[in-house]
């Protein structure tokens, strides 16, 4: 039984010969292939072969998409910094006040530059191990993509401020994440 037999298999209830290791490995991944992880979250080539080899070597049982929260929160025009060997950061909030909304504006994830990047590490990984490993691909979560377009605190406090502002801006957030699965789908 092959790791996308075992995940399949698992998913559907049915017998499998262990448990699938489904360890999200990111950071371990550009360090085991000596990369700085800079390289790793902005180079889809890199991604893909860090994830293959770790999956043969350890045993981990999906190879994934997922690199850092800043994907969408960069194409959405937030100033983030990639740190040599540490995960992105939004270096301030896109939406300080509430007419900042107006810059944020869903992308089309195949005219995006970080969304793009992860869709092609899709598409490689089906093109090298499609039916043997899973592949998870990702998106954050519409509240999470809020958080950082906002600021949790800030955001926090609009809950109780200003829900309706909320509710629009996760829609917003909630429309950009659905585009980009889909694409991630696709591909």
């Amino acid at each position: 039984m092959n790791s996308y037999e075992r995940v399949k298999n698992r998913l559907k209830g049915n017998p499998v010969d262990k448990i699938p290791n489904l360890n999200i490995i990111m950071t371990f991944a550009a360090k085991y292939i000596g990369v700085p992880y800079k390289k790793y979250v902005t180079d889809f080539k890199v991604l893909v072969e860090g994830n293959i080899l770790c999956c043969e070597k350890f045993g981990i049982d999906m190879v994934s998409a997922i690199s850092d929260p800043c994907r969408e929160l960069f194409d959405f025009g937030a100033n983030v910094v990639f740190p040599e060997n540490d995960v992105p950061y939004c270096k301030d909030f896109l939406i300080k006040e509430y007419v900042d909304i107006k810059k944020v504006k869903v992308k089309d994830p195949l005219k995006s530059m970080r969304m793009l990047d992860r869709i092609k590490a899709v598409e490689l990984f089906n093109g090298r191990i499609k039916g043997y490993f899973p592949i998870l691909g990702w998106v954050e979560g519409a509240l999470a993509e809020l958080a950082g377009l906002r600021g949790i605190n800030t955001m926090m406090l609009d809950f109780y401020d200003n829900p309706d502002f909320i509710v629009e801006l996760l829609e917003l957030c909630a429309e950009q994440e659905i585009k980009f699965a889909l694409e991630q789908i696709n591909a």
